[in-house]
């Protein structure tokens, strides 16, 4: 058994991935954070979960979830280093339904309250800084 946790991503799809991944890489360079793919977190670090086990719940939560839109309703700056900027998306029924769905098949619950998110920034930042980065995105909101 290996000792890795995983983690379940929705990806957006092409024009809207490749919008995404210049606003994260730019605010990457200009804030000195990682870069990374974006994405929105279904589940976070699973525990106790061998890599066969994560392939096969992997494909069976793929059966059940549909694309969906991904509909982005405002930029907010967060203390958590993995949130500093995201964008909160809206929580339509295909949302929540994909991060249920994912709950169910993972047979993992330890989320009390989930924001359907998608993160921008990773890194620990003054809120004055994250206020200054907020306004430079032009990610289109409610679209």
């Amino acid at each position: 058994m290996d000792s890795a946790t995983y983690s379940i991503w929705a990806m957006p799809t092409d024009g809207l991935k490749k919008e995404l991944q210049g606003t994260i890489e730019q605010l990457a360079k200009s804030y000195g954070g990682p870069i990374f793919e974006p994405h929105v977190t279904l589940l976070g670090s699973i525990p106790h979960l061998t890599e066969t086990e994560a392939k096969k719940k992997t494909k069976e939560l793929a059966k059940v979830i549909k694309p969906y839109d991904m509909i982005f309703e405002q930029v907010l700056a967060m203390p958590e280093y993995y949130r500093a900027l995201v964008i909160r998306m809206q929580h339509t029924e295909e949302a929540l339904g994909a991060f249920h769905a994912a709950q169910k098949v993972f047979g993992y619950t330890d989320y009390a309250d989930h924001l359907v998110h998608m993160s921008l920034f990773y890194g620990h930042l003054m809120p004055e800084e994250k206020k200054r980065m907020s306004e430079e995105i032009f990610i289109k909101v409610g679209q």
